[in-house]
């Protein structure tokens, strides 16, 4: 008896310690983000662990390949963490009349055909048909199943294959959907207990403390633009703000920083195992295609973020926000921002930047090159009188960045007095640095350029087999200042291919890198020069130049 008594208790003892231990849903918000332009935020996600054990964290993120990262407690290490199917359930509102009838399922209902009224007890529905994960990462995928959880798609109402069962005082009757024209109720419910597939992730920990969770996703960015508001014919207002787009994660009162610099995101295209998208062999194919741009993170690197920076401020202005402290960290800047609360699907205004920085009103003329791609001289294209048709002058703000970090590139509305004059692109501008901002054509600056071949020497010289004329040509360029102030005018000769023999006025030069197979070498020439009000201006240059014969 005694020798069967201990039997049973080390067989219990034995089940005991092989069984599996509980597991405690645990919380993990998003504490802090740091949003790069390009699409991409690293995210980090906190959470207290109370003693050893295994915990689970619900609502799986979708990280970057390599980007995922525990940080365990400090009095314990993370023994494993597994990513599992974690099907979540919510409420949610009824898109259809199929939605319609789940939300009302065990519900006396009066359901209208083209018959007439059924009244009955909805009994049994179709079920829900949800969308799996992709088979492979198309960038072209909906943002839920790229960014979070796969969309659901709705049963549809039109189908004859489909029916609801309805107990009625004769019998359970089986209707299809798509004779559902009109249901009612006294009490008609219209949300219902949604069951979406997603993925939970399941920690086992040798010890109680915080941990820290960090990883790469996409679908949480930001895009600058800048107001600058003329104070005078010295000074300018600039401010810069953040429009933040939420597609991924739920942030309360998270830290965010603004980042913008260079980033080296190899991996960026490829999601993680743990994302629980795909399967093994899609993996593998991710990993065997090089690295490509997304078009999202391709328009806001080529189109209007083409040089990723940053920018901060510190003086002081007259009115508007003050820009919170910013600093860099090896090559990136970031713009931190406290306590920063946006849902998913939203969208956020953040202020960043106010100062009063030196500006000066600058009127621009840029006449490129004479010569076409085969080396011709397209001195020839003229209008009715002669001239080359110039370029439009452009009236400009020349900005001076006073302030203690570079700007980032992104749109400018110029304003003046509460009107706005004009809108262009503010490009990269480091500290100290000048910029100028395209206000708007000049209607009462005129300009005309003329170019005049003086002198020939035929087959001067070969340039990769072919013969090459050397010829003179004479420069003139006029311009006519009709507003009732004084100007002042920067022209630029840009590039300028050949070799200059003289310029009036003295001009300021720079040289420029050669095309490939150039024959010429090339440089910038510039003036820049005060015009009084009703005056007008006078520029001649000379050079010569190899030419295709």
């Amino acid at each position: 008896m005694a020798r069967s008594h201990c039997l049973t208790v080390a067989l219990a003892g034995l089940l005991a310690a092989t069984q599996a231990p509980a597991q405690t849903v645990i919380q993990a918000p998003v504490t802090g983000a740091s949003l790069f332009k390009n699409g991409l935020a690293a995210i980090t996600r906190e959470a207290t662990l109370p003693a050893a054990g295994e915990y689970v964290l619900e609502g799986m993120p979708v990280p970057i390949h390599g980007s995922f990262w525990v940080t365990p407690p400090p009095n314990g290490g993370i023994v494993e963490a597994e990513a599992f199917p974690h099907p979540r359930t919510r409420q949610a509102p009824a898109r259809g009349m199929a939605d319609l009838l789940r939300a009302n399922l065990g519900r006396a209902v009066e359901i209208q055909t083209a018959e007439g009224w059924v009244s009955g007890t909805v009994k049994r529905l179709p079920d829900r048909i949800v969308a799996t994960a992709p088979r492979s990462y198309n960038r072209g995928d909906d943002a839920a199943l790229r960014y979070g959880e796969p969309v659901v798609t709705p049963t549809p109402d039109n189908s004859w294959a489909e029916a609801l069962i309805l107990a009625t005082d004769k019998g359970d009757t089986a209707l299809a959907l798509n004779r559902v024209l009109s249901i009612r109720a006294p009490e008609l419910a219209t949300t219902f207990d949604e069951t979406r597939p997603g993925g939970a992730l399941r920690l086992k920990v040798d010890g109680g403390g915080a941990i820290q969770i960090t990883y790469l996703c996409w679908g949480l960015t930001w895009a600058p633009s800048y107001r600058i508001g003329i104070l005078d014919d010295k000074s300018a207002r600039i401010e810069l703000k953040a429009s933040v787009l939420n597609d991924a994660e739920e942030l309360k009162a998270a830290r965010v920083h603004f980042v913008t610099g260079y980033p080296n995101l190899a991996f960026a295209g490829i999601l993680d195992p743990l994302s629980l998208r795909g399967d093994t062999n899609d993996f593998l194919n991710w990993l065997s295609r090089p690295a490509e741009p997304r078009r999202s993170a391709s328009m806001a690197q080529q189109v209007a973020m083409n040089v990723y920076d940053s920018a901060d401020a510190e003086a002081p202005g007259p009115r508007g926000p003050e820009a919170p402290p910013g600093g860099q960290v090896e090559d990136l800047f970031f713009y931190p921002r406290d306590d920063v609360s946006l849902d998913i699907g939203a969208r956020g205004y953040y202020p960043l930047l106010a100062a009063n920085v030196p500006c000066k009103a600058l009127y621009t003329w840029e006449i490129g090159s004479s010569l076409d791609d085969y080396n011709r001289w397209r001195g020839y294209e003229r209008d009715d009188r002669g001239a080359i048709p110039p370029p439009p002058v452009w009236h400009v703000l020349h900005l001076t960045n006073k302030t203690q970090m570079p700007w980032t590139t992104g749109p400018a509305l110029s304003m003046r007095d509460g009107l706005v004059l004009g809108q262009d692109l503010l490009t990269y501008t480091g500290r100290g640095r000048e910029v100028d901002v395209k206000v708007t054509r000049a209607a009462n600056v005129r300009a005309e350029h003329r170019e005049t071949e003086i002198a020939r020497e035929r087959s001067a010289t070969r340039f990769y087999g072919s013969a090459y004329d050397r010829i003179t040509v004479k420069g003139e360029m006029r311009l006519f200042n009709d507003t009732d102030r004084e100007i002042r005018l920067r022209v630029t000769r840009s590039p300028l291919d050949g070799e200059l023999v003289s310029a009036a006025p003295a001009a300021e030069s720079r040289a420029l890198a050669e095309r490939l197979n150039a024959v010429n070498p090339r440089q910038e020439l510039r003036w820049e020069l005060s015009v009084s009000a009703g005056d007008k201006l006078y520029v001649t240059y000379q050079y010569k130049v190899y030419v295709r014969g």
